[in-house]
């Protein structure tokens, strides 16, 4: 489980990095670092952005995937040793909204296509038994 500070993530993230370019002998991906740590994928690459954004990591990108690469580790220590909980809990909050809304969506256009559905089913056999009776 990751823990709640950016600070103590980053360490991990940088950490597991480094053994993985030490077994690897080739840059890690995003997805090797979050199975490595357990970590969820939308939180390894939230925490790799933040990083990036900070100088801390390169990003290579490549033709399959995004590799990474240590750019100045001292950077590390800059960072917050707490963080904020309540803007990750309101970033998960809007993330969910969000979610549910695309669900909702979903949800309204299934019913509205097994309506049409329904719709010409029904006038496809009207016409059918007015043509039965002509």
């Amino acid at each position: 489980m990751p823990a709640n500070d950016l600070y103590t993530n980053a360490h991990l993230f940088i950490a597991a990095l480094r053994i993985l370019e030490y077994r690897e002998k080739t840059p890690p991906s995003i997805k090797s670092i979050t199975e490595f740590l357990g970590f969820p994928s939308e939180f390894g690459h939230l925490i790799c952005n933040q990083l990036s954004q900070k100088g801390i990591i390169e990003l290579i990108k490549g033709a399959y995937d995004t590799r990474l690469c240590i750019k100045d580790h001292f950077k590390l220590e800059e960072l917050p040793k707490t963080e904020n909980s309540v803007l990750l809990a309101a970033e998960i909050k809007k993330f969910q909204i969000s979610k549910t809304e695309i669900t909702q969506k979903v949800e309204s256009f299934k019913a509205k296509q097994k309506e049409k559905q329904k719709n010409l089913f029904a006038d496809l056999e009207k016409k059918l038994k007015k043509n039965l009776r002509e």
